[in-house]
């Protein structure tokens, strides 16, 4: 396994899983886990010129976190080389 982003806090985390195993879960416990590089992140899109960018997509609502990784994504089934989306990304994390 290889491990890209840890944004948690151990104890949190630990506090977080005692909650969630005993079926004790509350908003409460589940909000005070939340990290702070990529706060509630739901999901992660490859961007960039070469998809080695990674955008955590946040519940949020706040998107501001871009980070490289040593692996390249693959690009989307309905992208063409020249497609929007490669654009689209690479202008999101260079402007």
């Amino acid at each position: 396994m290889l491990t890209l982003l840890d944004d948690c806090d151990p104890v949190q985390a630990d506090i977080y899983n005692r909650h969630f195993y005993a079926g004790t879960m509350t908003p409460a416990v589940m909000a005070a886990t939340k990290g702070n590089i990529a706060p509630w992140m739901a999901s992660l899109t490859f961007g960039g010129p070469d998809l080695s960018h990674r955008l955590p997509g946040q519940s949020d609502g706040y998107h501001d976190s871009v980070f490289h990784a040593p692996l390249a994504g693959l690009p989307m089934s309905h992208w063409s080389a020249t497609g929007l989306g490669l654009v689209k990304m690479s202008a999101r994390i260079h402007g």
